[in-house]
């Protein structure tokens, strides 16, 4: 990813001044206002481009007989980075994919675990004798050796997030497919590192990872996250969703996040990060993590309605 891309001068004075009271507040003592300044990326030796992956820096690839996908993250070392993008520790794959206006692909299972995230476009997906409607916003999870297939009924292309993971020990994974609109979900993380509000698209007790979870995650204008570092085998990653760019704080530089543009946290223990938002709107980020403790949240959260599936017409 190049990086030479520069907030307008307006943008730049907003962004530095949320970010020095993000750092400072963040880093201060509540009693002696004593301050530990982070490690800048010269001191730690991160270079944060090879931390952030954009699928215009692949080549595209036909997947599923008619999806034509392009890698946004690709599995690699997060200790010792090689090319941008090849950092995923523990997820095997991360991309954006298109199905051209009235496009179907064959029916397909694979061993992995796949979760699609509409991001514009209509169709369905179907499997055995139901299918699912889609539309922009919804997030579908597709358990293992589950024979599907996905139909663009519109008259546009469709434009997909595709997550795919090789599922753990303690993973028990769903016996169909789910969907869910992430419009109707709740705020399951209300104000999380101060302006994160986060709604959860899929969790342990849906059937990935005991360990992950994927989130939408809203953010309102004119705010920032608490800028925060995080450990050796803690995996965080946020992917800009359309349709505006916004701005990431890595460690001691800041860049502009294209929309499906993402970036993998560096998981040294000491690279701050954040995401921000300066415009008049609200913008969003499609989130997934692997931690190196248990994920959970209360039923409440996972008893939202999900789209119901219905019988295909023969």
């Amino acid at each position: 990813m190049t990086n030479n891309r520069r907030c307008a001068w307006p943008d730049c004075l907003a962004l530095a001044a949320l970010l020095l009271e993000a750092v400072l507040a963040s880093q201060a003592s509540a009693l002696g206002q004593g301050y530990s300044e982070p490690a800048s990326n010269r001191e730690t030796g991160v270079s944060i481009d090879q931390y952030i992956g954009s699928w215009d820096k692949s080549e595209p690839r036909s997947t599923h007989g008619t999806l034509i996908e392009r890698s946004i993250l690709r599995p690699g070392d997060p200790y010792t980075p090689g090319p941008p993008g090849a950092v995923l520790e523990f997820h095997k794959n991360f991309s954006l994919a298109t199905l051209a206006a009235g496009g179907r692909t064959p029916p397909i299972q694979h061993v992995e675990e796949e979760i699609p995230y509409i991001e514009a476009g209509k169709g369905r997906i179907e499997s055995g004798e139901n299918f699912w409607p889609l539309e922009a916003g919804y997030g579908v999870l597709i358990p293992p050796q589950t024979e599907h297939v996905l139909a663009n009924e519109d008259q546009q292309e469709m434009t997909l997030l595709v997550l795919t993971d090789l599922l753990e020990p303690g993973a028990t994974p769903g016996k169909t497919i789910l969907v869910r609109d992430s419009a109707q979900l709740p705020y399951a993380e209300p104000s999380a590192h101060w302006n994160y509000f986060a709604k959860l698209l899929f969790g342990p007790k849906d059937g990935i990872s005991p360990v992950s979870k994927v989130l939408v995650v809203d953010m309102f204008p004119m705010t920032i996250g608490a800028p925060h570092p995080h450990i050796p085998h803690w995996e965080e990653v946020w992917c800009k969703l359309p349709p505006r760019s916004s701005y990431l704080l890595l460690g001691s530089e800041v860049r502009e996040q294209r929309p499906n543009e993402a970036f993998v946290v560096p998981p040294n223990g000491k690279t701050v990060h954040s995401v921000v938002n300066l415009s008049e709107r609200p913008t969003s980020w499609f989130y997934f993590s692997h931690y190196t403790v248990k994920v959970e949240y209360p039923d409440w959260v996972y008893n939202v309605p999900s789209v119901p599936a219905q019988k295909i017409r023969k």
